[in-house]
């Protein structure tokens, strides 16, 4: 697959593209097959500049439309001409590209939930093949950065990204698009390839300034800077600034953490594995806090960062609930504490629910896995102080 992204591509002469994709097929190879992207912003790009594309070899069009509301777009700083997202998709599609995907952000300050449902309906109506939808994620030294630092712009707020999350999964399914990775939806046959090479561990060579590779478990980045990169490649050198060689645990780990992003999933044998070296690491520090609770006093400290390392080793591969039956299991006491529901309790207070559902727990000798929100946990801090502060509550 060759992929053009990382900016804007169609900033430069389509002829200048064409260059690229003729010197790399002539270079390397490409097969009649290959999924040719390039991502494209509709304002740099006309009918005769995809017809050329097209000409050339390229068969996929990744356009970023980010919004449909032009005060959204105002905030993230990009501009639109009035109907020029349906006009390029149009173009496209007259050009003959097999395959048009939308780039759409959502949970960007000021945006509503009537704001994000008008960009997800306005780009369903141009019949796209594929849809990535992206939480809004404020770089540092960003100017969107510095406002919101001031006070001028209020933080994106997670609550509120994860409601417009579950909206585009409802209108996007309910559309005939498939949920293939965490952040992206495709009708049958257009699933990025591209996407899903970063996700299942392949190996991919990054050209240009700042382009990262990994091949064989060995990852570099080129430097960041156009010109510092265009003079090393003048004097024969390198352009890459670092990398890093994966150790086999990283490597694994990476595995977990990316294919769990997949609707295909893990494989089932690569998963247990992993979590059964993980409980494993648990168990011994469980015995390394046996030992502190045997000695004839309790450290605080100690059994909060015992804990702390147990959360860690466990991940977020097992609910609160799934954790505390696998340390049951192997022996040890374990207790799950559900406090999910106590902001609709009207009889209790949160203190009060807490102090109720640990009645009868042990605080020497168990381990206790609490689920529910910040503000419940807060509660069980408070508890801490209250005469369970040698119990240890994790939150997962």
């Amino acid at each position: 697959q060759l992929h053009f992204g990382g900016g804007t591509p169609t900033r430069l002469a389509a002829a200048d593209l064409v260059s690229v994709l003729t010197t790399a097929r002539e270079t390397f190879g490409i097969t009649t097959t290959a999924e040719v992207t390039t991502e494209a912003n509709p304002e740099t790009i006309d009918p005769g500049y995809l017809h050329q594309l097209r000409a050339a070899g390229f068969n996929r069009l990744s356009l970023g439309m980010q919004s449909a509301r032009p005060s959204v777009l105002a905030v993230l700083e990009r501009r639109h001409t009035p109907g020029r997202v349906a006009d390029a998709v149009g173009w496209a599609r007259a050009a003959g590209f097999g395959s048009v995907s939308l780039d759409l952000i959502y949970g960007s300050p000021t945006e509503t939930i009537d704001d994000w449902r008008a960009s997800l309906e306005a780009a369903l109506a141009l019949a796209p093949d594929h849809l990535s939808a992206y939480s809004l994620i404020v770089e540092p030294g960003t100017r969107l950065a510095a406002s919101i630092a001031r006070g001028r712009l209020p933080a994106p707020e997670e609550d509120f990204q994860a409601d417009c999350y579950l909206l585009a999964e409802e209108l996007l399914t309910a559309a005939g698009f498939a949920a293939y990775e965490v952040s992206n939806w495709s009708r049958p046959g257009h699933a990025s390839r591209h996407n899903l090479a970063y996700w299942v561990g392949a190996d991919w060579w990054g050209i240009g300034p700042g382009a990262h590779s990994h091949v064989n478990g060995v990852r570099w980045w080129n430097v960041r800077h156009p010109r510092e990169y265009s003079a090393r490649l003048a004097a024969g050198a390198s352009p890459a600034q670092a990398r890093e060689v994966l150790a086999a645990e990283e490597r694994r780990v990476e595995r977990v953490l990316l294919e769990l992003r997949l609707a295909a999933g893990l494989d089932l044998a690569a998963a247990n594995e992993f979590v059964d070296d993980h409980i494993d690491l648990a168990i011994n520090i469980l015995r390394s806090m046996d030992n502190v609770l045997a000695s004839g006093y309790v450290s605080r400290t100690a059994l909060l960062l015992a804990a702390r390392e147990l959360l860690a080793s466990l991940g977020e591969m097992h609910s609160a609930f799934n954790s505390a039956n696998i340390l049951q299991n192997r022996g040890y006491n374990a207790t799950f504490v559900d406090l999910s529901g106590w902001e609709d309790s009207r009889q209790l207070t949160i203190d009060e629910r807490i102090r109720v559902s640990f009645e009868g727990i042990d605080p020497f000798r168990t381990i206790c896995f609490a689920t529910g929100y910040t503000k419940g946990t807060e509660g069980i801090m408070r508890e801490f102080d209250r005469g369970y502060s040698e119990v240890t509550f994790s939150k997962i």
